[in-house]
């Protein structure tokens, strides 16, 4: 779903050649980042080992 969302942000970019559609998207991609770090905390502390595990086989942004 993040990424969704920076793909849209950047072709908003692409597509107007605006240099506040390019500051927008790379804000954004700070926030997501942090977001999904901070997420990704809250899941380590409920699930623990098992997530740890997890995160070892399925990358954070781009799905395979």
């Amino acid at each position: 779903m993040y990424l969704g969302t920076l793909l849209f942000y950047l072709g908003l970019a692409v597509a107007t050649f605006s240099l506040t559609a390019i500051v927008v998207w790379f804000v954004a991609i700070a926030y997501y980042n942090s977001l999904a770090n901070y997420e990704e905390t809250l899941l380590e502390e409920r699930f623990g080992a098992a997530y740890r595990e997890y995160k070892k086989s399925v990358r954070k942004w781009i799905p395979v």
